[in-house]
């Protein structure tokens, strides 16, 4: 985490685009078309095909289902990744 952190100060802003996974599986292809853009990528209609089919493919996928964690470890994570939560907007 620090690695990288470190490196976005140094890189310049339009070398690094940042996704979250929830944009991804909620919206796979308008994802990759803005990573497309940000990037000024050529191919995306080459490609949008597959990310559709991609998608599709995806559609009857179930995510797993996890137990929610009492306020103590809550707590615990949040504590040890406190830097990652404040940088990506994470809710405590």
């Amino acid at each position: 985490f620090e690695d990288y952190i470190d490196a976005k100060k140094v890189l310049p802003k339009e070398s690094i685009i940042e996704v979250s996974f929830q944009e991804l599986t909620s919206d796979l292809v308008g994802t990759m078309k803005k990573i497309y853009d940000y990037f000024g990528w050529k191919g995306w209609d080459k490609m949008e095909p597959t990310y559709r089919k991609e998608a599709e493919r995806q559609k009857g996928f179930k995510q797993n289902d996890f137990v929610d964690l009492d306020q103590d470890l809550k707590d615990i994570v949040y504590d040890r990744w406190k830097d990652s939560f404040e940088e990506f907007g994470y809710s405590k």
